[in-house]
């Protein structure tokens, strides 16, 4: 644990940043630098100096040892930290940011492009893939022109049609039976 006098004297150091720091705002009055500002940081610049100075009243009759539990001081406080609160809720939120995703690809390509390798491989991955695509979409027209089209096919496509119309008949009955609950109920 380091000592007391020590201590002092790094708090000596702070204080004299501190006053040092502060000596703009010392210089001129506060209604001088509120002026200069929106009505909603004039208020918070007002309430955060108000509270500043309690809090060092605060923090100076502790240090005396006075009990501030029941301290006008506390109350003062409170009733800032009220209007703190009152400033904060009467200020809308800032709207949150939204990424450009076009933009942001654009950085992306712009960053890859001198990639050679990677440039390459794209370029393989997109040549790889018309290739897979034209041969699929040749097998399919010769199937279709030969007329190869096997029984299963046909009968898988009837499943599937008979399957949605009964779904679409379990529909309108359910929506039937809505309809005459709701007529009982309004009766």
């Amino acid at each position: 644990m380091a000592h007391p006098l020590d201590q002092l004297e790094d708090i000596d150091e702070l204080l004299d940043a501190l006053t040092e720091k502060l000596q703009p705002l010392i210089k001129t009055p506060v209604h001088d630098h509120a002026n200069k500002l929106p009505v909603a940081d004039k208020a918070r610049l007002y309430v955060l100096t108000t509270y500043a100075l309690q809090s060092l009243l605060f923090s100076y009759l502790r240090l005396q040892g006075v009990s501030t539990k029941d301290h006008p001081v506390m109350r003062e406080i409170t009733r800032v930290k009220q209007y703190m609160d009152k400033i904060k809720s009467a200020t809308p939120a800032p709207a949150p940011m939204k990424l450009d995703q076009a933009a942001a690809g654009r950085f992306i390509k712009a960053a890859l492009a001198g990639n050679d390798e990677y440039d390459a491989e794209r370029a393989a991955r997109e040549e790889a893939s018309k290739t897979a695509a034209l041969e699929k979409l040749k097998a399919l027209d010769k199937k279709t022109a030969s007329g190869d089209v096997t029984k299963q096919e046909t009968k898988k496509d009837k499943k599937g049609r008979k399957a949605k119309d009964k779904m679409g008949e379990r529909r309108k009955e359910r929506k039937e039976g809505r309809k005459e609950v709701r007529a009982k109920n309004r009766a």
